[in-house]
């Protein structure tokens, strides 16, 4: 079953055994937990406004669904001053699988579309059922290719 093939490894690894989220210099609520800071939230609907976006300020952080910035904010290793998101920008076709050509496949390819492809299925399987089988349905329809290539592996 899916279950038995899930594995789970720890997200941050800390070098330094004495160093906690408590030594941290963040602003606490209620209760002594952290707040995350609050940052502005722009969609692009062109890649060209996207460039525009970025080159406007320092400080931004790209995401189209984000399912990892979340947990990275609350954990105070992610404070952007702008999320910029790309999820809105239109690309014609995700996924193309063409005989004799390259497959191409979109950052903005989501897991699930790419387990559910069929084309992608005949080619490459094994891509096919790891994207298809990963976390939950939830995170596999909001998590893209592009954010899985390009997370930070964080060393605190």
């Amino acid at each position: 079953s899916r279950r038995d093939r899930k594995r789970h490894f720890p997200r941050h690894r800390c070098s330094d055994s004495n160093l906690t989220h408590d030594t941290m210099d963040r602003p606490k609520g209620p209760g002594g937990k952290f707040l995350m800071t609050s940052q502005q939230y722009q969609r692009a609907s062109s890649w060209k406004e996207a460039s525009a976006l970025v080159s406007e300020s320092s400080g931004h952080h790209l995401q189209a669904g984000g399912i990892d910035n979340m947990d990275l904010m609350k954990e105070g290793l992610l404070e952007p001053k702008r999320l910029i998101s790309l999820l809105r920008i239109p690309v014609k076709e995700r996924i193309q699988v063409r005989r004799g050509k390259p497959i191409v496949l979109s950052a903005l390819t989501t897991l699930s579309e790419l387990g559910d492809h069929a084309g992608l299925m005949s080619v490459v399987p094994a891509l096919s059922e790891a994207a298809g089988t990963a976390a939950t349905p939830n995170i596999r329809n909001g998590a893209t290719l592009g954010g899985n290539i390009c997370q930070e592996f964080l060393k605190l």
